[in-house]
């Protein structure tokens, strides 16, 4: 999303070669960062935006929680980067936190089950002529509600299983022309 004075980009996959140049070809403003949830798959190349460009990291406050005290469950080391690592973000997004993008006010809400600190967030795009509600549903893994996933976190009753139900619920009545899916 490229604003007025900033670009907001949403989730950075794995640290590829020519990433950051892709980026300045779609903006020449500063990027900020939402992170839809805090598997290595989604924050492999923040590292090196957070340091080289001072990229403000935003990412759901439980999972921030997650990478202080259950780090193994980022996945992190399952990545085939060594570079791989996990960083302390500049915001913790909470449930309904609306923040200012530049002109665009973003819309969150934690929607666990992928993670716990799974968030989808809602906002509206204009080319001049006509406005448009983007939605983004953080986190649609499946892997990680599997039994045996969810056996090796200790998660004997599945309950992440309800809790992921509980998130769709939650979210599947916002009004959205635009889907942004995130694999």
């Amino acid at each position: 999303v490229v604003g007025d004075e900033k670009t907001l980009l949403f989730d950075l996959a794995v640290n590829q070669e020519g990433l950051w140049d892709y980026a300045c070809s779609l903006t020449d403003k500063p990027v900020q960062l939402v992170l839809s949830h805090g598997h290595v798959d989604h924050i492999g190349a923040v590292n090196f935006f957070k340091r080289m460009f001072g990229t403000k990291i935003y990412l759901g406050a439980l999972d921030a929680k997650m990478f202080r005290e259950h780090p193994e469950l980022a996945l992190v080391q399952e990545s085939t980067d060594y570079m791989d690592e996990l960083f302390v973000p500049d915001v913790e997004i909470h449930e309904g936190d609306k923040i200012k993008f530049g002109n665009t006010e973003v819309e969150f809400h934690e929607a666990p089950g992928h993670t716990e600190g799974v968030i989808s967030c809602f906002f509206d795009v204009t080319d001049g002529k006509e406005t448009k509600r983007v939605g983004y549903y953080g986190g649609f893994g499946f892997n990680t509600l599997q039994k045996s996933f969810l056996l090796e976190i200790g998660d004997t009753n599945y309950s992440m299983r309800e809790t992921y139900l509980r998130s769709i619920e939650k979210v599947i009545n916002e009004k959205v022309d635009i889907f942004m899916p995130n694999h």
